[in-house]
């Protein structure tokens, strides 16, 4: 269909003298729309209105990315029901997504707040070392673990994140600590990392001042000993 046409058929489409308005064929022609459809719409209440321009519109726009466009054969009433159906599918489909995006949400706040009592992982001390290793320059971060909980903790892996005093993330380091844990005690993992002078966050990264910034742990799975795991990768 012709892009010209549609003004023509959303703004002006009226009924065109029939009895039945919803028993009137939508004609195959787009050009013979206005002519043929102008006066039966007119009777139509504003909703059946707005459906049947709504059905003309998608179906149309479908037929421009190779749909059929309009069936041959389908009425005004047809076309309004179908609408109707889509619409009602759509607010399905709508409503189960909320649902389960609610659901997500709220294991995802359970398992952080259960995670929040078990571990606590925060950066003691961090920084550049330059000249220590062979053809490049590291830097080094410190993380201390402490297992709040009452079971002995075998692994950690997880992200700490570096975020400024405008709350953008400025960088962050992976790692993975399988030394252990014991209950209500705390440890420190050490790790290192190549040193890129030309990369942004590798500049922030060495330059961040105490005070200046903060860290985010983002858990990715605690293990432990009793073979129990939780964790953003399951458990």
């Amino acid at each position: 269909m012709e892009m010209k046409h549609w003004p023509i058929l959303f703004f002006t489409l009226v009924l065109f003298g029939c009895s039945d308005p919803k028993s009137v064929v939508i004609p195959q022609n787009t050009a013979n729309w206005e002519k043929e459809l102008k006066a039966s719409v007119e009777k139509l209440p504003d909703e059946d209105k707005k459906l049947l321009v709504d059905y003309i519109l998608r179906v149309t726009m479908a037929q421009a990315f190779g749909g059929e466009g309009v069936p041959v054969g389908t009425t005004i009433g047809s076309a309004i029901n179908n609408q109707k159906q889509w619409v009602a599918e759509q607010e399905r489909k709508a409503a189960e997504e909320k649902a389960l995006k609610e659901t997500v949400l709220q294991e995802k706040a359970a398992l952080q707040r259960q995670i929040d009592e078990t571990l606590v992982v925060t950066l003691v001390k961090h920084g550049l070392e330059k000249g220590k290793f062979e053809f490049e320059d590291r830097l080094y971060f410190e993380i201390a673990l402490q297992n709040k909980g009452k079971k002995e903790i075998t692994g950690v892996s997880g992200e700490l994140k570096f975020i400024d005093m405008f709350d953008k993330e400025i960088g962050a380091i992976t790692f993975k600590f399988t030394d252990g844990i014991k209950a209500d005690t705390t440890t420190t993992w050490t790790g290192r990392r190549s040193y890129n002078q030309f990369m942004d966050n590798d500049r922030e990264l060495a330059n961040l001042k105490d005070g200046k910034f903060k860290t985010q742990f983002v858990p990715e799975m605690i293990v432990f000993a009793d073979g129990t795991k939780i964790g953003m990768s399951g458990g």
